[in-house]
């Protein structure tokens, strides 16, 4: 067999329908669910049509939105851990045996792929080149790596090299800069002395990068935008893959952070999260939980919310970092970051057989719970009032909120 090999309509996958989502009970929100032949650790990537997803079965799927039947099948030489972006005509991925793909979206098939040295549970994140650019593109829809967090969904790039860069750490204790056309590493980071495992967030404003890594520290990297006071790129100075500043916590950093006006946002394996200042990396405070955080925060209305394997969800004032509320899931939050949509935050993770619990946002009540047959792993994604969620039992699941 080759070492990448696309399997068309055929494999593993294939989709249990049932008959309605009309009850307010978590079961009777089913509408599909897909069978893939390992662990769904992967955070969905949606567009009008379709859902994309990774399996620990080494292989990518997508299939229709509609019916949760099969559309192809992408298999690669390991699992499929991390999450899948979309830009363009492209579905960017990356896989445990060591590449990060980049595969047409409406067929399947192999368009290239790069060594990056080891292992990958990262989602790729989409971004400018910060020079004279290539051809554009548009925008992406992510989701969490295999540690990471969420995705957002972009809209269309223009001329001079918008949204032309896939940003991706690896196991290899590097973060990659590829053109996302040609598959050309522009630039690498060396600096973490453990693998990279959080999704990288870019911050267009300081034309900077921000990633964690295992070696327990936040790294803030300069893309080479034009916008620095010194014309280098970044306010500091730093060009792109230079280091920017560092935060050091007690432990690995595998979440995605969040961005928030002058703030950034992310949890620790110490058992904290912390707020730092954007420009310069210095903390403005600090909230410890019971147990590490793996789970990105998600920040909203001057509230951050959080998961922690304590098993709690936080609802943390983003300004004094002073506990607003919790909510006690009963079971182990890995990187299952809270997903608000309206006024409801949805949040997965180990309670009962593997449950997704729907909190009211403002004063951390259940509203209701959806049980898969596994460990709810990461974040589930949110389109046309359908939640899309994979599970450690193999499947993905479409479930209406």
């Amino acid at each position: 067999m080759n070492r990448r090999t696309f399997l068309a309509t055929v494999g593993v996958g294939g989709a249990a329908l049932t008959s309605g989502c009309q009850g307010l009970a978590g079961d009777d929100r089913l509408e599909w669910r897909f069978e893939t032949g390992g662990s769904v650790t992967s955070v969905p990537a949606v567009d009008d049509g379709m859902v994309y997803t990774g399996s620990r079965d080494r292989s990518v799927y997508a299939i229709e939105r509609d019916s949760g039947e099969e559309v192809w099948q992408f298999e690669t030489d390991d699992g499929v851990a991390g999450s899948p972006t979309l830009a363009g005509d492209y579905l960017y991925v990356g896989s445990w045996d060591g590449h990060l793909y980049a595969l047409d979206r409406e067929a399947g098939t192999e368009q290239w792929a790069v060594d990056v040295g080891g292992y990958v549970g990262a989602t790729p994140t989409i971004g400018e080149r910060g020079d004279e650019g290539g051809e554009g593109g548009d925008g992406d829809e992510g989701g969490d790596g295999d540690e990471g967090g969420d995705g957002d969904e972009g809209g269309d790039g223009g001329e001079g090299g918008d949204r032309d860069v896939v940003y991706l750490g690896s196991g290899g204790r590097a973060v990659y800069a590829i053109d996302r056309f040609e598959g050309e590493t522009l630039w690498t980071f060396e600096e973490p002395t453990d693998v990279v495992l959080s999704t990288a967030v870019v911050d267009p404003d300081r034309n900077r990068l921000y990633v964690g890594a295992n070696d327990g520290t936040l790294y803030a990297i300069g893309t080479g935008g034009a916008g620095g006071t010194d014309g280098t790129g970044g306010t500091d100075g730093a060009g792109a893959g230079e280091l920017a500043w560092k935060y050091r916590t007690g432990d690995a950093v595998n979440c995605t952070v969040a961005l928030e006006e002058e703030l950034v946002y992310f949890g620790s394996y110490d058992g904290a999260v912390y707020a730092l200042d954007r420009e310069t990396g210095d903390r403005e405070w600090a909230f410890e939980t019971g147990d590490r955080v793996q789970s990105s925060p998600t920040v909203a209305d001057g509230t951050v919310h959080v998961g922690s394997a304590d098993g709690s969800v936080y609802a943390i004032d983003r300004l004094t970092g002073e506990k607003e509320w919790t909510y006690d899931t009963g079971g182990t939050i890995y990187n299952s970051a809270p997903v608000l949509s309206g006024d409801t935050l949805y949040v997965g993770g180990a309670s009962g057989s593997g449950r997704v619990h729907a909190l009211d946002r403002d004063s951390g009540e259940e509203k209701w719970q959806f049980d898969t047959d596994g460990t709810v792993h990461d974040s589930p994604t949110i389109a046309a009032g359908t939640l899309y969620v994979g599970s450690n039992d193999g499947h993905l699941y479409a479930v209406s909120i």
